[in-house]
């Protein structure tokens, strides 16, 4: 059998070759909901045509193509499902020569990342991981940060994509992206990888500070780049950070943050009197009388798991004014009134603004 006739036997049969309307079926949603899924099957029908010996150079290169794809669309959904307000792109690999730089952008909606076939496949894997982050993740807010801002967050979201990969993936990314960044004689970029660890452990980096990036990024400035945004971007940091080591019953009078670029408020759900007598009202009145008219956009409702229901209320009290498109459970970190640190599980219920301020004057 010639190349041609192989070639079009796998256009034919792969990836839709599928016989039987409930097989077809099961392939469309498996497309449409699990696409990592799909590409790690493209790269295992591309071994198994390798191992054949046909089309083998052709072969090679679409089983290492669909691998990473598989990977890195994983890492993508992964991320997407911690971020209230994200849906990532698709993934597309495409190979370069040598002497090529390796690069990502967006492309009809897809996330193109142009890596070079020759690399290992180890260190393919940790560059798109990067190039993803930082030229599709982050290809807006990031131009309103400092280049040390920048790299620390990138350094600390390509760590939390690739520290479950294997170890040689996670080995490689040490060596040539995470140690170099945070020894290259900046003290800051570890200071901040450091920072953002902390806020992570109580679940406030992902939902929360990237979030608020993110959302940033979405914003228009209406004037030249500044130091005013990188300093608002440490307050905000500063904020979460004052809100992750709070301990368990303790009050703090800054329930908000007000920013030029970045209105959110963090709102505890978990007085027992109030859920006991379900006095939604005191939660009512604390978003209608204090937070929306100080321009908050975004609110992040946490408490308990176990007041789940009670959480779902205030959201449905203030529906007219907000959508509520993100409600997850999360494994935390709490800090007990002595000090000691406790895991337990929190419930996080985020309120976005219908009508937000695109434009910061």
């Amino acid at each position: 059998m010639s190349d041609e006739a192989i070639l079009d036997l796998v256009k034919i049969l792969f990836p839709a070759g599928v016989v039987g309307f409930g097989t077809g079926s099961a392939f469309i949603i498996l497309l449409l909901f699990f696409p990592e899924k799909v590409e790690k099957w493209r790269a295992l029908v591309w071994s198994w045509i390798e191992a054949t010996g046909l089309l083998y150079r052709r072969a090679s290169k679409e089983k290492i193509k669909h691998n990473i794809q598989g990977t890195v669309s994983s890492f993508a959904k992964d991320l997407g499902y911690d971020l209230p307000d994200y849906d990532p792109p698709g993934v597309k690999i495409e190979w370069v020569e040598q002497a090529s730089d390796r690069k990502a952008f967006i492309e009809s909606g897809k996330a193109v990342i142009r890596l070079r076939r020759e690399d290992p496949r180890n260190e393919n894997i940790a560059a798109a991981c990067m190039l993803y982050v930082s030229a599709i993740l982050l290809r807006k807010a990031g131009r309103y940060l400092s280049s040390t801002q920048r790299e620390a967050v990138e350094l600390y979201v390509g760590f939390r994509m690739l520290q479950d990969e294997l170890e040689e993936v996670l080995d490689v990314f040490v060596d040539k992206w995470l140690f170099p960044g945070i020894e290259k004689g900046n003290e800051k970029i570890s200071t901040y990888f450091e920072r953002f660890r902390g806020i992570d452990a109580a679940e406030l980096f992902t939902p929360v500070f990237l979030q608020e990036l993110i959302y940033m990024g979405e914003k228009v400035f209406g004037r030249r780049r500044d130091d005013s945004v990188m300093r608002e971007v440490d307050s905000a940091l500063e904020f979460l950070e004052l809100h992750a080591q709070r301990k368990l019953g303790e009050h703090l009078d800054m329930p908000y943050f007000d920013g030029e670029a970045c209105r959110f408020a963090i709102m505890i759900v978990g007085i027992p009197p109030n859920i006991d007598e379900q006095r939604y009202d005191v939660y009512f009145r604390h978003i209608t009388e204090r937070l929306l008219p100080c321009g908050v956009e975004t609110i992040y409702m946490v408490g308990p798991a176990k007041n789940i229901g009670f959480i779902a209320e205030i959201a449905r009290l203030v529906e007219d004014q907000f959508n509520n498109p993100f409600t997850r459970n999360f494994r935390v970190e709490l800090v007990t009134r002595d000090g000691a640190r406790i895991g337990a599980e929190n419930h996080l219920s985020v309120l976005r603004r219908r009508v937000r301020e695109r434009y910061v004057p």
